[in-house]
């Protein structure tokens, strides 16, 4: 069980999955289907700094769409 959630969240998909909610979270909407290039771009950076859920929300929260530019 252990291996198994190991792989679940060093996926891709995991990634992913925490961007979306993160954004949701923080933008108070979904992220829409023209932001896809950025969902994988913070999910990049988000695995390549070891999965630091505080720069995730700084990144999310300063993303001009969420504030409103």
């Amino acid at each position: 069980v252990n291996q198994y959630g190991r792989m679940l969240a060093n996926s891709e998909a995991f990634s992913r999955c925490m961007v979306k909610r993160v954004y949701a979270q923080v933008c108070k909407r979904q992220v829409s289907t023209f932001e896809s290039d950025f969902v994988r771009a913070i999910a990049g950076t988000f695995e390549s700094e070891n999965y630091n859920m505080k720069k995730l929300f700084q990144r999310v929260a300063t993303h001009d769409a969420c504030i409103g530019k």
